[in-house]
């Protein structure tokens, strides 16, 4: 399979990417934030950033937007991937905070589906990634 390099938002990273997006090799752990451009988790970015942690957001912007994360963009232990986690993706981490669902129920009648998937899916797929790599998983009462 053919392997291509794809820039990520920190400035001058660049990761490992195979052509299917879901697999992307990071040379140090770090803290996953999903939903990270949504409002909870792009104030649990910035606390985690304030701790002096790294930290990779990971979001695909059906709800959370690009722009919320923007400023946080400067920083150079922060990250922020474009990827639903209803597709597995493979990344080092300390821990997880699943914070990815489709928060209004305007969005859960749009699409009820997609709300599932990401939900029940994602929250499989970060599991089996905290699993793999011996992280902490957090996960909020809401679901």
């Amino acid at each position: 399979m053919k392997t291509s390099l794809a820039k990520n938002t920190r400035a001058g990273n660049q990761t490992s990417v195979k052509n299917d997006s879901t697999f992307v090799k990071c040379a140090l752990a770090r803290t996953i934030v999903t939903g990270g451009a949504g409002f909870i988790g792009l104030h649990l970015c910035e606390a985690l950033l304030q701790e002096g942690r790294e930290v990779v957001c990971i979001d695909n912007f059906h709800t959370g937007r690009r722009s919320n994360v923007d400023h946080l963009l400067s920083d150079r232990n922060f990250e922020v991937i474009h990827h639903d986690i209803t597709t597995p993706i493979f990344l080092q981490a300390k821990e997880v905070f699943n914070l990815a669902c489709l928060a209004s129920p305007v969005h859960y009648r749009f699409d009820p589906v997609h709300t599932m998937k990401t939900n029940v899916l994602g929250s499989i797929n970060m599991l089996g990634l905290a699993r793999r790599t011996g992280a902490e998983w957090n996960l909020p009462s809401w679901f």
